[in-house]
């Protein structure tokens, strides 16, 4: 009887140390790693940063105490004598104990001073306790820089760490001595409650606002894109704290947005939603009717007539010229049904060239709506104008906001302006071209920018006022290519004709391009782009936002907004 007690004795005391191992253990691996400062703080004035606030944070989500002596983190020895973190609780290792407590002089667990160094970057640390008869060793990784004075912080004390189970603090300076900034968060609910409803309607519109339902403590990112896989954005507003965002700018189409709900940690999308904008539906019915580019006395002017029963708008409506020159009405400018209206020259900004040119109208959608054909020959207070089939001619009868009257000028014999000059001298004078009508019937030669051009007229002008060249039929010059803005040099003979001082080439070689304007600005595009090469191999690369230049005009120029009032007339 006594053996059997002996025995039961020494049973139940090997039960009860293997208990007690057991239990060490358990104790050993309940001491976590539970945040990390690797980037410290910058001081305020040095900007550089402080050292000496890196520090770890250890965490017990065990139930019993576990003494930490001799333990080590990155093979430093925390503590050469008892140290027991209680349940529950939090100790600090820092890199320098008294800058930790001047930094975060509220928080309240064991501060331990130890000489560790930790890289912003990318770093390990690794905490072991080798007294046990399985060593414990707990590991704590980063591959990236968590941000100035951002610690990374373990989600799940009870998890093991890995990637997906620690996040950057969502607070500044961390959370030293308390329960983690991620630990308690969940996925938040979809947004809810959007507006405007999917697949909805707008007309003519530039603005729209977006509505959705909020949830506390959530930040929201607006996304709107003209792509339903959303790989190019109109807008990307992230952090909003309200549940409603207005865009601008918006142009005619299709468009898809969504709303994604962000806790810091985790984030979930709304339903994708699109609408559209429809362009607005503009009359066809207004006509150019009536055009008077060389008036005997008061301003040229464009008459346009409303060829329908109702009241239209021409506001955003656009006037181009032969050279292709642009202008917008940036005013209301509403001709009654079956009315007429007149724009003005000094309102308009159209320059309706004497000796040829033609206008085109366009609604704002770039569609075009109405054109005269290309006029020449007209005189001195004749007008282009419409007849009641449609057929355009000069009349010398002038109805501005009436009905058309066609009344053919008779044109006077005169002497044959293509008849042989022969100049005064045979060397050319170089002269300015404002200055050319001093030297009637003398060969000159001038060099000047192309200002105008049509058929064979062009004027060129170097800054002193612009003198018109006129090729003669007779010559058998060809007119080379021209544009506005090209530079020519012409020899010729000054020649008055009707009051108009003119040069008159006599060969093909008397007309020579000098440079052309698109030479100009393939220059200047060169320029720019080796001076931002320069720029770039000094300073690096460099985002560049860009806003898309909007155009309303049916060429590539930008309109020119100079039409301010107009004069409608009776019907």
């Amino acid at each position: 009887m006594r053996k059997a007690k002996y025995l039961l004795f020494i049973f139940f005391g090997l039960f009860l140390f293997l208990l007690g191992t057991q239990k060490t253990e358990a104790a050993d691996s309940d001491v976590v790693i539970n945040e990390v400062m690797a980037n410290a703080p910058n001081d305020p004035l040095s900007h550089t940063e402080i050292y000496g606030l890196e520090w770890v944070e250890l965490y017990n989500n065990g139930i019993v105490p576990v003494d930490l002596k001799n333990w080590t983190l990155d093979g430093k020895i925390i503590s050469t004598s008892s140290l027991f973190l209680q349940p529950d609780n939090y100790l600090i290792i820092a890199r320098d104990d008294i800058l930790f407590k001047a930094q975060y002089p509220n928080v309240d667990c064991q501060i331990v001073k130890l000489g560790i160094s930790l890289l912003n970057p990318s770093d390990e640390i690794i905490l072991i306790n080798a007294d046990t008869i399985n060593i414990y060793n707990e590991k704590f990784k980063w591959i990236t820089d968590a941000g100035d004075n951002i610690s990374w912080e373990r989600i799940d004390p009870l998890m093991l760490v890995d990637d997906s189970n620690k996040h950057t603090s969502l607070v500044s300076g961390g959370t030293p001595c308390a329960k983690n900034s991620v630990s308690d968060l969940s996925v938040p609910l979809s947004p809810t409650l959007l507006s405007p409803q999917d697949n909805a309607e707008f007309v003519n519109v530039t603005t729209q606002e977006f509505n959705w339902q909020i949830q506390n403590n959530l930040k929201y990112e607006f996304i709107l894109s003209k792509f339903s896989d959303f790989n190019d954005y109109v807008y990307d507003e992230p952090n909003l704290t309200v549940g409603k965002f207005l865009a601008e700018d918006l142009e005619p189409g299709i468009y898809y947005w969504k709303v994604i709900a962000t806790n810091g940690l985790y984030e979930t999308s709304s339903a994708v939603y699109s609408f559209k904008i429809l362009p607005i539906t503009y009359s066809n019915a207004i006509i150019i009717n009536e055009l008077y580019p060389d008036p005997t006395s008061g301003e040229e002017w464009i008459e346009l007539y409303n060829n329908s029963a109702e009241d239209v708008n021409l506001k955003n409506w656009i006037l181009e010229d032969l050279q292709g020159n642009s202008r917008e009405v940036i005013e209301d400018l509403i001709i009654g049904k079956n009315s007429y209206g007149l724009i003005l020259k000094t309102k308009s900004g159209i320059t309706l060239n004497n000796d040829g040119d033609l206008i085109k109208l366009f609604n704002p959608n770039g569609e075009l709506v109405s054109s005269t054909p290309e006029y020449s020959g007209g005189k001195k207070g004749w007008s282009f104008a419409r007849n009641s089939a449609g057929v355009w001619q000069w009349t010398i009868k002038i109805t501005p906001g009436l009905q058309n009257i066609i009344s053919a000028p008779v044109v006077e014999d005169t002497v044959d302006d293509d008849e042989e000059d022969i100049p005064k001298n045979t060397v050319p004078i170089v002269v300015k071209t404002g200055e050319a009508k001093n030297h009637k019937d003398y060969l000159v030669k001038i060099t000047g920018t192309v200002v105008e051009t049509s058929g064979n007229t062009f004027y060129l002008d170097d800054g002193s006022g612009k003198v018109k060249v006129y090729i003669q039929v007779a010559t058998g010059i060809d007119k080379p290519e021209m544009h506005t803005g090209d530079i020519f040099e012409i020899t010729g003979i000054v020649n008055l004709y009707r009051d108009v001082w003119r040069i008159l080439p006599q060969k093909q070689e008397d007309i020579k391009l000098i440079k052309a304007k698109k030479e100009e600005e393939q220059e200047s595009v060169a320029s720019s782009a080796k001076k931002s090469t320069t720029k770039s191999s000094i300073v690096g690369k460099a985002k560049a936002t860009t806003t898309t230049a909007k155009a309303r005009a049916p060429t590539t120029k930008k309109v020119a907004t100079l039409c301010t009032k107009y004069f409608l007339f009776r019907r």
